[in-house]
Order: C-alpha cells, then sequence, then structure tokens
C-alpha cells in the first residue's frame, strides 16, 4: 500500500509467511496507526475532508471509472481483511471476503437507523420542553 509507504509500514507479510509473521506485522506500531487512521484525513489542515487515506487507497486500486458502490465495498473489504489481527493469512478466499463486504453493509445499515432513531429521539425530547 502506497499510501502509507513502505517505509512506515513495511512490507506486508508474502502468501507464504507464518500465523506469527503475519501478526507481528499487523501488531506493529506503524501497521496499527495506519488502519487506526485508514478513514481520517491525510491532511489535519486541507481543505478536502473526503482525502482519507482509504480514499486515497481506492483511487490507487481503481480507475474512475471502476469505482462502483461495490468494487469500492471490495477495496474497503479487503483491506479492512488486511489489517485484521484475527487474519492470520495473507492468502483470502473470496467467501471470506464477501463475509467481511456483508457485514460492513450491515454495519452500516445499523449505524444508519440508529442515527434515525436518535435524531427521532431528540425530536421528540425537544417537544418535552
Amino acid at each position: 500500500m502506497n499510501v502509507f509507504g513502505k517505509v512506515f509500514i513495511g512490507n506486508c507479510p508474502g502468501h507464504k509467511a507464518s500465523p506469527s509473521e503475519v501478526l507481528a506485522w499487523k501488531t506493529s506500531n506503524n501497521v496499527k496507526w495506519a488502519h487506526d487512521n485508514l478513514w481520517s484525513c491525510v491532511d489535519k489542515d486541507g481543505n478536502d475532508p473526503y482525502d482519507t487515506y482509504i480514499n486515497r487507497i481506492t483511487n490507487e486500486v481503481l480507475k474512475s471509472n471502476e469505482r462502483t458502490t461495490n468494487n469500492c465495498l471490495f477495496i474497503v473489504a479487503i483491506v479492512d481483511l488486511m489489517f485484521d489481527k484475527n487474519i492470520q493469512t495473507t492468502v483470502l478466499s473470496g467467501e471470506t471476503i464477501i463475509k467481511r463486504m456483508e457485514d460492513k453493509v450491515n454495519k452500516e445499515q445499523e449505524t444508519e437507523i440508529q442515527k434515525e432513531t436518535d435524531e427521532s429521539c431528540d425530536d421528540e425530547n425537544a417537544n418535552d420542553y
């Protein structure tokens, strides 16, 4: 992932890496920082709130005409699995990727429902005063 740079996060372990090598990479301080900041703005003082690390990764991987919702979700799932310390292999099955994509969609839907519920409760409470 050139967005973070090989000097910063090192080389991702190859397909023959042992689970302990994968875990050591995923739990290194710089890789944890990269994972924690995926959705953060690259330039904190910049004017573009969409200039996040995950968007830079997506733009690096996909051509502009390939940036469909499903393709972007695929990239997010792959990156999420890549940083997930519970996944101690670098070889990902299609089934694993699809499940992570579904989990991401479900989480997003739950977040939207909770947000709508919170707003609805705020509106009801506002009428109490």
